[in-house]
């Protein structure tokens, strides 16, 4: 049991000391005088802080997953402090505090869009993942981009910064009235974007506005942290009901024992899951390739390699805003049936599919609308006997570095049903498959995840994600035989194992566009690449026939030396399948057999 723990305590433990500045604590600001009224008072489980309000400890806040709960620190020792950014303004910090005198002093522009941005624990307003953000917003549109600057109250122990999340949540959220009394700018068109502890803030920001009559517009919660708020009470963590609408993306979402440092389970309008939200592509490679792309700092580097699930939420958010790609997400029950290709494509009008980051909130149809009206009231349930609402989740590809967005195809496969391969019987291997276009071509991607059984006659689907420019004009099939010793209905002694290809369906799940790809019924070796080229005109399958249970078990091919006859069909040479030549040998055949007899006297 300890054993099994080990490699998430590890994980924990170097993601809490080498979270931003190896193993020295976060550091502490200096501390500001903040006005705060006569009715100030400290307790054990209650403590007022004038204009922020009062904090308790309740019965909410002590469960399972929260056995130590605290109170925050004072405003004077947090000291939290706010950057501005705008289009005149988009590289230096202009430092605002929650005063009126600082807020009213400052080049805030009136009437346009507001971003919050909020970082999480052992982090800063200054890191370099903050900084991108700021850039991609005002390049997007001109804007106000609002830092929050918790460093006072985000250092260890992660208890505490817990705590300090629900006073600042309160400061973030005065800091909106001040917006609203100056500039009148309506809490409902403000968007607050928190990572990890930064995520939950936001939602506090959400509830210290509703308690004074007010709705924050939208949160977008990147990778929420797990620890302290798994499973939880809503008020306690970040909750559909906290702003207009939340959107969730979850990149880190395994068990805290195997490194997980987000929440599993869905917490918004919108949670989205990419690459079914536990493991990244490209993470955990190696510590070098780490310290290269945090350009040879050795920190940033170890932060990266060890952290990298957990950081991923941001820069996918990140390349979302200007992205052409679109990071379009489709609606499913489970990460499994999506990448199975079982959840469809888009529909017309987009309504089982949204787009992941900066745009989720755009092209909302009637009946996300409701859903989320739905989804934001508030529950009166004193006994706890109705389960919560569940918002809708989604699901998406991505690649392994920049740009990570990703198109989306269906590929569905259908095995020939000839009579060869029917006698031939089915094989195990696995399939990979890449598409070309005129101008690159995509990178491999496995059928599926383990070995499958190929049958004739059947049809194989999966989802797999793109990144060439282009209509695809051919597709790249490569099977491998895998047997078992095991199980004797594997076993090839006296034939090369094979599969037959019928044709290849692609679907575009974004456009909808189909493209086709005939297969001509040739056999595909193990090991060897197939190259199938576009054609519509394929010929249709039949009713697949009884195979032959004597050649699966035995591997005996019954059609002496088919495999060798069909062998010489294939161009050995860069392998394509000579669909061409296989046509005109198809009309000589047909014409013979449609000449008419001569018949002799």
């Amino acid at each position: 049991m300890v054993a099994a723990a080990l490699p998430g305590l590890v994980v924990f433990c170097c993601v809490t000391l080498l979270g931003v500045a190896g193993c020295q604590p976060a550091p502490r600001a200096a501390a500001r005088t903040v006005p705060l009224g006569d009715n100030e008072t400290t307790a054990l489980v209650k403590k007022c802080y004038g204009i922020y309000g009062c904090f308790a400890i309740t019965k909410e806040w002590i469960s399972l997953s929260r056995p130590i709960s605290v109170l925050p620190q004072s405003p004077k020792a947090i000291n939290v402090k706010f950057c501005l950014y705008t289009t005149n303004n988009p590289t230096e910090c202009e430092r605002m505090y929650d005063d009126i005198q600082s807020i009213g002093t400052s080049s805030f522009m009136a009437g346009k869009p507001v971003k919050f941005l909020v970082h999480g624990y052992l982090d800063s307003g200054e890191k370099r993942w903050i900084k991108r953000m700021v850039a991609a917003l005002l390049e997007f549109e001109p804007m106000n981009v609002v830092v929050v600057d918790w460093v006072g109250g985000s250092g260890p122990p992660y208890t505490q910064a817990v705590a300090n999340i629900r006073l600042v949540g309160a400061v973030v959220g005065n800091f909106i009235r001040l917006l609203k009394k100056l500039f009148d700018t309506p809490p409902e068109q403000v968007h607050v974007i928190g990572h990890s502890l930064g995520a939950h803030l936001a939602g506090y920001v959400g509830v210290f506005l509703q308690q004074r009559g007010v709705r924050l517009g939208r949160i977008t919660g990147l990778d929420p942290a797990e620890p302290h708020f798994e499973n939880t009470d809503p008020v306690v963590r970040l909750d559909p009901t906290d702003a207009g609408f939340v959107d969730v993306i979850h990149t880190d979402s395994g068990p805290l024992i195997s490194g997980g440092l987000g929440l599993l389970q869905p917490i918004g309008h919108m949670d989205f899951f990419p690459n079914g939200g536990k493991k990244q592509p490209g993470c955990g490679t190696s510590v070098f390739d780490a310290i290269k792309k945090e350009e040879g700092s050795l920190i940033y580097g170890l932060r990266r390699f060890i952290g990298c699930n957990h950081l991923r939420a941001y820069e996918f958010f990140t390349e979302s805003i200007n992205s052409q790609c679109g990071f379009m997400a489709v609606e499913c029950d489970s990460y499994d049936k999506f990448a199975q290709g079982e959840c469809g494509i888009c529909s017309p009008d987009h309504g089982n599919c949204h787009r992941l980051g900066y745009h989720a909130d755009r092209h909302l149809t009637p009946l996300d609308r409701a859903k989320i009206r739905q989804l934001s009231q508030p529950r009166f349930d004193l006994l706890g006997l109705v389960p919560p609402p569940v918002g809708r989740t989604f699901y998406l590809m991505t690649g392994n570095a920049v740009p990570f967005c990703r198109r989306h195809i269906r590929v569905t496969v259908s095995l020939s049903d000839i009579p060869a391969a029917v006698r031939h019987g089915g094989d195990m291997g696995t399939l990979s498959v890449r598409f070309h276009s005129a101008k690159n071509s995509s990178a491999w991607h496995r059928f599926s995840q383990g070995d499958m059984s190929s049958k004739p006659g059947q049809d194989y689907s999966s989802l797999t994600p793109v990144s060439f420019t282009g209509e695809p004009t051919a597709i790249e099939l490569e099977w491998r035989y895998a047997s078992s010793l095991l199980n004797p209905l594997t076993w090839r002694l006296l034939s090369q194992p094979m599969i037959h290809v019928n044709r290849v369906l692609a679907v575009s799940v974004e456009s909808r566009q189909r493209y086709v790809f005939c297969g001509e019924d040739l056999p595909l070796f193990s090991g060897r690449p197939s190259r199938l080229r576009f054609n519509r005109r394929c010929r249709a399958q039949r009713k697949p026939g009884p195979s032959s249970l004597f050649a699966t078990f035995a591997g005996f091919d019954l059609v002496s030396g088919v495999g060798q006859s069909v062998s010489g069909l294939v161009d050995s040479d860069v392998n394509v399948i000579p669909t061409r030549r296989r046509r005109r040998k198809r009309r000589r055949r047909w014409r013979t057999r449609r000449r008419p007899r001569r018949h002799h006297g």
